[in-house]
């Protein structure tokens, strides 16, 4: 039971991934973390959340990108300490998605 629950999980999400590689590709810059209050970065992975959440949850999925996510950003802090962050399909980088 618990196999068939996994594999159809692992089944699941590589569908998932087929689909984001076929869908747009949205990046999300958060680069602008000095310009923003604690309150206002809060509110920000708050919505970041929702956005991989609806994203998961949608019929055509886009590829989502966190661009300017530094490893001692606030931001970065805080989703690496969401249950599951590392293991989520998108992806992150530490620097401009255009340089």
């Amino acid at each position: 039971k618990r196999e068939a629950r996994a594999s159809k999980k692992a089944a699941e999400l590589a569908d998932f991934k087929d689909r984001c590689a076929a869908g747009t590709t949205v990046v999300i810059d958060l680069e602008w973390e000095n310009s923003m209050s604690e309150k206002e970065l809060k509110s920000l992975v708050q919505q970041l959340l929702f956005c991989y959440s609806a994203n998961r949850g949608a019929a055509h999925p886009v590829r989502l990108v966190f661009s300017g996510v530094a490893a001692d950003s606030f931001t970065g802090q805080k989703l690496r300490k969401m249950s599951g962050f590392e293991t989520w399909p998108l992806e992150v980088l530490e620097g401009p998605y255009i340089d």
